[in-house]
């Protein structure tokens, strides 16, 4: 795929809505249509730079992409956590990071009754989008296929 500036300029947009929501800027209160953005435009990416028959390129671009600096990430947090954290913080930390670690961060928040709580200790709720992302690569190959063999799917589509 060709580089695309459009593309490129709304992912800029998606993650200035979600920046100016987060410092908690007047008039961003609404900063999931950035989120909502990026998803969109993640989808149509993966969608795009995912053939059939270059399965394992595919997958091993997405991994070395994301899977150091997420891995990093999580490790630093937690031992950081053990000299900041109170014990029962810690915990919860531990907790998280173990639902990050296997990319099901966002299941792991969903559980606990909410992603944004105010009431739990939350050090890896930025991490529930990636978790979101990773189960959309696993995804992808199961969609690909079943239309292939549908041809239903593909007379609709």
């Amino acid at each position: 795929m060709t580089y695309r500036k459009d593309i490129q300029i709304l992912r800029g947009f998606a993650v200035l809505i979600v920046l100016l929501y987060h410092f908690g800027v007047p008039g961003f209160k609404n900063g999931f249509l950035g989120v909502d953005i990026f998803f969109v435009i993640s989808g149509y990416l993966m969608a795009a730079l995912y053939t059939p028959n270059k399965k394992i390129d595919f997958f091993k671009r997405r991994i070395l992409r994301l899977f150091p600096a997420y891995f990093i990430v999580i490790i630093i947090t937690l031992l950081l956590s053990i000299f900041i954290l109170d014990p029962h913080e810690y915990r919860q930390a531990v907790v998280q990071g173990n639902y990050a670690s296997l990319f099901v961060s966002n299941i792991g928040f969903w559980s606990n009754a909410s992603y944004f709580s105010k009431e739990y200790f939350n050090i890896f709720l930025h991490l529930w989008s990636l978790g979101v992302e990773v189960q959309f690569y696993l995804i992808i190959p199961i969609v690909f296929f079943y239309v292939k063999k549908n041809t239903v799917i593909r007379y609709f589509g």
